[in-house]
């Protein structure tokens, strides 16, 4: 009895296991308040893209307290990291883990940033292309900022074409 019930438990393990979305860049629009966990921060986000995946209604865990997020929860707000070492998605959780390695300078922000999303320097330093239909879907309309097509970010996403 003791074997079937670990042997469940194992099958069971496997099956719960967050979804791997790779490594790289993220970013996410509709950002609720933070709050600090023991390893960096969580917050809501009504969207988050990493490349062709896009996820809805998410919280996020960025792993990392190397992040500026002093934020006003009223402006609409972007949430960007680049370079993560890992970018996993539970879906039944809906918990997405953005795994960050600390750089060497352990300065604030050189693991992500939350920000205002008509902050045009920091979308800038943060080299971050958005879909438009992603800006349509959480604010209603592109805010007059600057847009990608789905195509056109997958395929710098994909090959790395900044």
């Amino acid at each position: 009895m003791k074997k079937i019930i670990l042997l469940g438990i194992i099958i069971l393990s496997f099956i719960v296991q967050a979804e791997s979305l790779g490594k790289g860049d993220v970013y996410c629009l509709g950002i609720g308040k933070s709050t600090k966990t023991k390893d960096g921060i969580k917050f809501k986000a009504k969207l988050c893209r990493i490349g062709s995946d896009k996820l809805r209604n998410v919280t996020v865990y960025h792993n990392s307290h190397l992040i500026l997020d002093e934020y006003d929860v009223d402006k609409k707000l972007m949430y960007a990291a680049n370079g993560s070492e890992g970018i996993f998605y539970n879906s039944d959780t809906g918990i997405l883990n953005v795994e960050i390695i600390d750089p060497i300078s352990r300065m604030a922000a050189d693991t992500g940033s939350i920000f205002p999303i008509t902050d045009r320097e920091m979308r800038e330093v943060w080299q971050s292309r958005i879909v438009k239909n992603d800006l349509i879907e959480v604010y209603g309309n592109t805010l007059g900022i600057p847009t990608v097509s789905e195509k056109e970010y997958e395929r710098e996403y994909d090959y790395g074409d900044y």
